[in-house]
């Protein structure tokens, strides 16, 4: 198949490698020279990096990962709008929940991890605040409400994963197809990436967000 004639698949691809990308192997390896697939959780990702080396690389690990799953969606968006062809921009969020869950895959999935990677909550988060910014704002906050309240990554996570269907209904027209299928995707992929996490935290033996390095996994 000539990608260049599929453009959507030319899209979804680029998506998913950009996604695919490890940028907490990367800061690991280059900030203490470590392999951190070995290290902490053993996740390679921002709440591992936290507890390795601490809130500012954890905080660019982040942020990296976010521009990983916002980049490849909007530019996705004004790919749609300028296409000539009438099925893309008439389908502009469609569009962008394909080449978000691309990104998602990739960091999940990632080829340069042997297909094996992080949970997707951050590089979810950036697709999910390109395709709906308020929701996602709004499930930003519960995650810092439930964050403080349980001081766990786990848990902020998946509650701000819950949360985001009823904003994004309420708040930005989901009543779309499109919309109501990535409201529903959204918590449906990140409790599944988050289901050991889920266990511990029924079983109460999940790690709280200070906790020390090279403790059992978590994040």
């Amino acid at each position: 198949m000539d990608l260049l004639h599929h453009p959507l698949a030319f899209a979804m691809l680029a998506s998913y490698f950009i996604g695919a990308l490890p940028t907490a192997v990367i800061i690991a390896k280059r900030v203490g020279n470590i392999d951190i697939l070995e290290q902490g959780s053993g996740n390679p990702g921002a709440s591992n990096i936290y507890r390795l080396f601490g809130p500012q690389w954890a905080s660019a690990t982040l942020m990296v990962d976010l521009f990983k799953g916002y980049l490849p969606v909007v530019l996705s968006q004004q790919f749609a709008s300028s296409m000539i062809h009438p099925i893309y921009a008439q389908n502009e969020i469609a569009v962008m929940v394909w080449v978000g869950f691309a990104a998602f895959l990739g960091h999940v999935f990632s080829p340069f991890l042997r297909f094996k990677g992080g949970k997707g909550a951050a590089t979810g988060m950036g697709a999910t605040f390109a395709i709906a910014p308020q929701a996602t704002t709004l499930a930003i906050l519960v995650y810092g409400v439930a964050l403080f309240i349980w001081k766990k990554f786990a848990a902020g996570t998946l509650a701000a994963a819950l949360s985001f269907p009823i904003f994004l209904y309420f708040r930005e027209g989901g009543q779309e197809p499109e919309s109501l299928i990535w409201g529903l995707l959204v918590p449906i992929l990140l409790v599944t990436t988050h289901r050991q996490n889920i266990a511990r935290i029924m079983h109460g033996d999940e790690l709280p967000m200070n906790s020390a390095k090279g403790e059992n996994k978590e994040g």
